[in-house]
């Protein structure tokens, strides 16, 4: 093939001829289309992964839909996230707050204190104390309603739907 672009396109996941490493082609290196480049790698034979790795482009060929949505799985595992093809990079997800300002929520620092009634606030991502509620912040917060009402002044776990 005397043009390569024609064949491996950003976002492509190409394998060794092998089968012994998957990626996430990015782009070429140069113009001779001999090296490209990658932002996610597999190596099979140790079940690794790497990022920004550069290959030879006559030991790869282009992974079939079933092999593309394989890898691209296991790499979100791997990397606890979704995969973002404009990147080209599993991004870690941000966890959904369940709770509203207002709501009326039991919370505590640990297991070994008491489950406390309180008024959530807000939801912060930085620090150990997510939960930012009118009396502080806290570790734990769960919603406050008729299945957790008996965890109030308690220590015991919450299980959700229900306590223990």
């Amino acid at each position: 093939m005397r043009d390569w672009t024609k064949f491996f396109k950003r976002g492509d996941v190409v394998y060794t001829k092998d089968g012994g490493m998957y990626a996430i082609f990015e782009g070429w290196v140069n113009d001779d289309y001999t090296e490209f480049n990658t932002t996610i790698c597999f190596y099979v034979f140790d079940a690794s992964f790497d990022e920004e790795v550069v290959c030879d482009t006559d030991c790869f060929v282009k992974a079939r839909e079933g092999e593309r949505a394989a890898f691209i799985a296991n790499a979100e595992k791997h990397y606890n996230g979704k995969y973002n093809p404009d990147t080209l990079r599993v991004e870690p997800v941000k966890p959904k707050c369940p709770f509203k300002p207002f709501d009326k929520v039991l919370v505590r620092d640990g297991v070994d204190e008491q489950w406390r009634i309180n008024i959530f606030s807000h939801h912060q991502e930085k620090g150990g104390f997510p939960y930012v509620c009118m009396s502080g912040v806290y570790r734990d917060c769960i919603p406050y309603n008729e299945d957790t009402a008996q965890l109030l002044n308690t220590t015991s776990p919450y299980i959700e739907g229900g306590s223990e």
